[in-house]
């Protein structure tokens, strides 16, 4: 995802004062009339099919709140939590952001409890979107979006498209240029493909007691030794962009640039689930996306209410038809077939856990998956040494 790359620094991107809150509200709209100040943190990429949506999104939620001056802030993607969660108190009000710390942030208090305004919601949200908003029954954020993996492909390029990991390998030997990312994150939905699983339900790792994920590892392995190309989690952007040229064939990444990347391609962009593997289907992780209520800020309970009409049925409508989001509300439709396709993966994907003792796994495997995938280190003795370390850093 570009918003890994994020941006050098914050930026103040838009300010609505007052008397510059857009045109009045058509007749019958419910307005709340209170005066306040909120600050909003984002970390879509400048300049990005997402930011354009948020923009649109603000725009047409400002006249609902004609007396509230918004300051919106840009924070890169790696520096958002790190930032909020280093001085919550001064932080934003509210933020829009995936789930990736969710589990952390409620342990430490950071996150309003959001379950009684979410109530009326509840019944129409996927299912994904239900379990990656909750913590021990209790909803911490406001649904916006599901995000997951999938293939990315020319159409001219691509004569069958792969659906299993041996036609995979079979089309990469011979001549499909395929990109992937080698990192804890973009590799995992291949674990189950091969019999593999990170954690048990106490988020004990256990990924060493069977060879699955040792053995995804491998296959990734020999997908780069016999041609295809693995980028680090740092030249991610790099990937885009040469599939973007035509360097690259195919891809597998996520439907927050499915815009950017059809843009550059055509409408023809084509997309697939990630091949099964001989143990089953791939089932690649789906975050989540939504918005945070600051616990810290003392306009939590009003902040509450504008998350909630920046993340209504419109919301995610405009969302889904401008930068190929899956909507968290089951309801809300999308006439776009990149976004439809998306769906299926978000389907067919598992969800993200949410556990604080997750954090703990994606630097000790991103390092596994490098050495293995990149280096040819002996795949088995590298997930159990990623496995020790996460399980040493929860105390299990």
């Amino acid at each position: 995802m570009r918003k890994v790359l994020g941006v050098a620094a914050a930026l103040v991107i838009a300010v609505g004062a007052i008397g510059s809150a857009g045109p009045p509200p058509a007749a019958g709209t419910i307005v709340d009339a209170r005066s306040a100040r909120l600050t909003i943190w984002h970390n879509y990429v400048a300049g990005s099919a997402e930011e354009w949506a948020f923009q649109t999104v603000l725009a047409a939620v400002r006249p609902r709140f004609p007396n509230v001056r918004f300051t919106v802030v840009r924070q890169a993607f790696g520096d958002l939590y790190a930032r909020f969660e280093a001085d919550p108190a001064h932080g934003p009000d509210l933020f829009i952001s995936s789930n990736d710390r969710l589990g952390t942030e409620v342990r430490a208090g950071l996150l309003r409890d959001v379950t009684a305004a979410v109530e009326s919601r509840v019944a129409s949200l996927t299912t994904r979107a239900r379990e990656g908003a909750r913590i021990a029954g209790r909803f911490y954020m406001i649904p916006e979006s599901t995000k997951v993996l999938a293939l990315y492909y020319r159409p001219g390029r691509v004569a069958a498209v792969p659906a299993t990991t041996d036609a995979l390998l079979e089309a990469v030997r011979g001549g499909l240029r395929l990109g992937f990312v080698a990192d804890s994150y973009f590799v995992a939905g291949f674990f189950p493909a091969f019999g593999g699983r990170i954690i048990d339900s106490t988020y004990r790792c256990v990924a060493d007691r069977t060879p699955g994920v040792a053995d995804a590892l491998a296959y990734l392995r020999r997908l780069e030794l016999d041609g295809a190309t693995a980028y680090t989690i740092g030249h991610y952007g790099q990937m885009e962009g040469d599939f973007e040229a035509g360097r690259l064939d195919a891809i597998i990444d996520g439907n927050w640039i499915g815009a950017e990347l059809r843009a550059a391609v055509g409408p023809d962009l084509g997309l697939a689930l990630l091949p099964s593997g001989p143990a089953g289907a791939s089932r690649p992780m789906v975050s989540l996306d939504g918005w945070f209520v600051n616990a810290r800020r003392p306009n939590a309970a009003f902040a509450t209410k504008v998350a909630l009409a920046l993340s209504d049925r419109a919301a995610q409508r405009t969302w889904a038809t401008n930068a190929v989001h899956v909507p968290a509300d089951a309801l809300v439709t999308s006439t776009d077939p990149l976004g439809a396709d998306f769906a299926k993966a978000v389907a067919a994907g598992r969800t993200r856990p949410t556990g604080s003792a997750i954090d703990a796994y994606w630097q000790p495997f991103r390092t596994a998956v490098e050495k293995v995938v990149l280096g040819g280190a002996n795949a088995p003795k590298a997930v159990r040494t990623a496995c020790s370390a996460m399980n040493a850093a929860n105390g299990r």
